[in-house]
């Protein structure tokens, strides 16, 4: 059960109430209050009278409840003193006036610093005005929301109440950020969605403040791995469209949303993490199905949806099929061959026409010998040729399913078997090699051999044990290397290898550094560690942050993946990482630089420069980028707009007069996703939002920054609003086609050729301008696009960047640029995305282009600034 760590536990002594009672000749008030403190605390109280010392002073301590009362109190001036005795001793002392029609208390709070807590209810507090209590809901081992109850002690009215993620000082809610909360009867409550540290605020009628802090780690946000190998076909038996998949990697999948359209209507099931089929209605009419299966975690996230179209008749389907060997040699005894064969409505088949055919040998198909409705055989006899050949599952002219096989011209080796196929130097270990392939009882010698760089090392004879395999034990060598072994089978090399690790000792050579917003502590973060045979010892590895022990969820031979929380902060600073190797922390350190949010923005969404002075080109790039253009000074994002950036921008510009069309779920700021789904209308208007926004967190000595679009001629009205009038606004200063400040230096979207001039490495005379793709000839080093990327969005800066240091140039998002491509109706797009093809992730294509109030989820943009 993960917990809610109070950032600042308090312990206060609270005012709560006064009464005043009445005697023939005197007033006298009655003063009661309660005390909230550690439970190692010993607390003494001692009221005494300002106005006149000879008043002897009254001295109690608080019951187990923690209240006090203070009997018969004469009007007058007095002096509250509280005395902590813990294992730091601290005092702390309150004026309160006792007047005879009325009591004016000053409540305050006494501080102490403490230990984590455990308990569901916690005070806290920030500052000596009056106090606050948070009470979460942690009911849940991982939850999609927190709901955290606030109960503000004060009898005045509270004002104002509100929260904001992150460390903020009471002049951030002064100035009136933070999302407020309706309070009644000194009570609110709120949902919390995202894992982060939250400050909360609260203000009384009278000008009392408080502040307290909470951090929720324990909300589940990340979607789960999606199913696989989904397979659908009608089947005669159960009269339903069957379907089949293999189950998500994840272990927290609690079920699966499988949705199956098609002629019959929608049809929904929710079964299950557990199985791997289900079963729809539907009518063998020879229409189209699609079936789609999302996985759910026990937060509620969901996987890639994975879909599957299936044509819906009562002929046979095949599911599968596979063969018993994939290589046999020509002496093999045996000589048949198995073809098994899985899937549905087998009972169907015509004879004859359910049938195996061997391509490059046979003419006559082999029969396959149906076992029930689900399953099926065929053997048949190896082909008496060397080759490689493909045995294809056919049903009445239509292929099915396929397995492949090789025939050798001599006894051949498939498999070879380590007892151990990774040892430590400096000493000789016996390792056991099986040799398994076919017709090896028809031969005479089989000898292993390891070798190194090509060079044989070691030779070892193999004795037989059946028809099928041979095995030979062997001491390895004490140097480190990777070795290969390879056979012979009667003087003949065979094709299959395997190989061997003789390692060294686990070697570091660098810590990554990493980055991360203050917003962002309690979460995690991933770290990259880097060396040699990192990957040679199980558990050997084991991260260190903050006093932390992190085990790695990934490791290579030369890298390794860890993914740590970011240490609650309350101020910017550096934390050392450090990497312990079998116990042993290594000399080679790291630092994750904890962040304020403009220096991370600076640091991660950086603009890098392109142009430094005007420069008319001397060589054309495409049609778009012709020879003697000139390029204006300028900077461009080094990353598309993320996610995270858009949606920290997209919250600050809504509370700050900006308006949308469309709602964005808020997301982690550290999220490198693309941001998509945007249209030139939306990128525009955000791009005005985000040089206001810089404008409101500059630091000492920097300038402001001018917007770029505007309403009016004059460019004094700036644009703050996306237009929803799904109508081309082309008037100028409308939605489509805004007055551009030329002379701005806000942040604003590329022109065509400035896109190119950076995309080719901002350099005519060296080779990168004539590269296909930005900054490569090969596409896969530096591109998510339609052959590499599974159809999916990937984070920004994996691949290659380009000379001038700028990554995903080249497929990704499609890129809005500020040109239109036809007047008025379209604007431009380049670059292509993950669903495009090389061309359209090549510099000679000119792109695409789309209606300015259009958008879909393969289309983002880039900001470019003029220097």
């Amino acid at each position: 059960m993960k917990k809610i760590h109070i950032i600042s536990l308090a312990w206060a002594i609270a005012l709560a109430s006064c009464s005043l009672q009445t005697q023939t000749d005197d007033f006298f008030a009655c003063v009661r209050g309660s005390v909230v403190s550690p439970t190692d605390c010993a607390v003494t109280l001692t009221l005494t009278c300002l106005d006149d010392p000879d008043v002897k002073a009254q001295t109690l301590e608080p019951d187990k409840t923690g209240s006090f009362v203070f009997d018969r109190v004469e009007n007058g001036q007095y002096k509250l003193t509280a005395f902590c005795s813990s294992s730091v001793e601290k005092t702390l002392s309150q004026r309160l006036t006792v007047m005879s029609k009325a009591i004016t208390l000053e409540p305050f709070v006494f501080t102490a610093s403490s230990s984590e807590q455990n308990s569901q209810e916690s005070h806290l507090s920030l500052r000596s005005d009056f106090e606050m209590t948070l009470t979460k809901d942690a009911s849940l081992a991982v939850s999609r929301a927190v709901t955290v109850t606030i109960i503000c002690h004060s009898k005045e009215h509270i004002s104002r109440l509100c929260y904001s993620a992150g460390n903020h000082s009471e002049e951030f809610f002064e100035s009136g950020y933070g999302t407020s909360v309706l309070c009644v009867a000194q009570t609110a409550s709120v949902q919390l969605i995202q894992n982060a540290v939250y400050t909360f605020y609260a203000k009384t009628s009278d000008g009392l403040v408080s502040m307290a802090q909470v951090e929720i780690d324990c909300i589940d946000t990340e979607a789960p791995q999606a199913v696989s190998n989904v397979r659908a076909a009608f089947s005669t038996q159960s009269g339903k469209l069957e379907v089949q998949w293999e189950s998500s990697s994840s272990e927290d999948v609690h079920s699966l949303e499988v949705l199956c359209s098609g002629n019959s209507g929608e049809q929904k099931l929710i079964v299950p993490a557990s199985k791997t089929a289900c079963a729809f209605s539907c009518i063998p009419d020879g229409s189209t199905y699609t079936i789609s299966i999302c996985a759910l975690d026990l937060a509620g996230n969901k996987s890639r949806v994975v879909t599957q179209s299936v044509v819906v008749n009562t002929e046979p389907a095949v599911y599968r099929a596979w063969l018993d060997r994939s290589r046999v040699a020509l002496g093999d005894g045996t000589k048949e061959m198995v073809l098994f064969v899985q899937g549905c409505n087998f009972g169907q088949a015509e004879d004859g026409l359910f049938v195996v055919q061997l391509d490059s040998y046979d003419t006559i198909p082999h029969v396959l010998e149906i076992t029930d409705a689900t399953s099926a055989f065929c053997s048949f006899v190896i082909p008496p040729k060397k080759g490689n050949y493909t045995a294809s599952v056919i049903y009445n002219d239509l292929l099915l399913a396929t397995s492949t096989f090789e025939v050798c011209d001599s006894p051949c080796v498939n498999e070879v078997m380590l007892s151990k196929t990774q040892v430590p130097a400096g000493s000789a270990h016996s390792v056991t090699a099986r040799i398994l392939g076919t017709g090896l009882d028809l031969c005479t010698d089989v000898t292993l051999s390891l070798l190194l760089d090509n060079e044989v090392v070691l030779e070892k004879k193999a004795s037989p044990l059946s028809t099928t395999s041979y095995e030979c034990t062997f001491e390895t060598p004490v140097e480190e290397a990777d070795y290969t072994l390879s056979v012979t089978v009667d003087s003949v090399q065979q094709d299959i290898t395997s190989l061997l690790q003789v390692y060294g000792t686990i070697s570091i050579t660098s810590v990554d550094e990493a980055y991360a917003p203050l917003c962002n502590c309690g979460k995690e973060i991933e770290l990259i560690v880097r060396g040699k045979n990192l990957n040679v010892e199980e558990d050997a590895l084991l991260v260190v942050c903050n006093g932390k022990t992190y085990k790695p969820y990934k490791i290579e031979s030369s890298l390794c993946y860890v993914k740590v929380f970011i240490p609650v902060s309350a101020c910017a600073r550096d934390i050392d990482i450090s990497v312990c190797v079998n116990g042993t922390e290594s000399e080679t350190k790291g630092v994750l630089k904890v962040l304020e949010l403009r220096d991370y923005i600076d640091s991660q969404f950086a603009l890098l420069p392109v142009a430094n002075k005007t420069v008319t080109l001397s060589k054309a790039g495409s049609s778009l980028l012709k020879q003697n253009t000139q390029i204006a000074a300028f900077a461009l994002g080094k990353y598309v707009v993320t996610q995270g950036l858009w949606y920290e921008v997209f919250a600050w510009a809504k509370e700050h007069g900006y308006t949308f069309t469309k709602e964005y779920t808020v997301q982690n700021i550290s999220s490198l996703l693309p941001c998509t789904d945007v249209s030139w209308r939306e990128a525009v208007v955000w791009c005005n939002a985000f040089t206001e926004w810089h404008n409101a967190h500059l630091k000492d000595g920097e300038s402001a920054f001018t917007c770029v679009y505007y309403e009016d001629s004059n460019c004094t009205k700036i644009v703050r609003t996306v237009s929803g009038d799904l109508t081309l606004m082309t008037d100028s200063g409308k939605s489509d086609n805004p007055f551009v400040k030329k002379s701005a230096n806000g942040y604003r979207l590329p022109s065509a050729a400035e896109w190119e001039y950076a995309f080719r490495g901002a350099n005519t005379s060296a080779s990168d301008w004539d590269f296909s793709y930005a900054g490569s000839t090969n596409l896969q080093t530096v591109a998510w696009y339609s052959a590499n990327s599974g159809k999916v969005l990937h984070e920004c800066g994996k691949k290659k960047a380009n000379a001038l240091g700028l990554y995903d140039m080249s497929g990704g998002v499609w890129e809005w640029m500020s040109d239109w491509a036809i007047s008025n109706v379209t604007r431009r797009l380049r670059g292509g995305s993950y669903k495009s093809s090389e061309e359209e992730c090549s510099a000679a294509c000119d792109g695409s282009a789309k209606i300015p109030y259009l958008s879909d989820g393969t289309i983002g943009f880039r900001l470019a600034r003029n220097k």
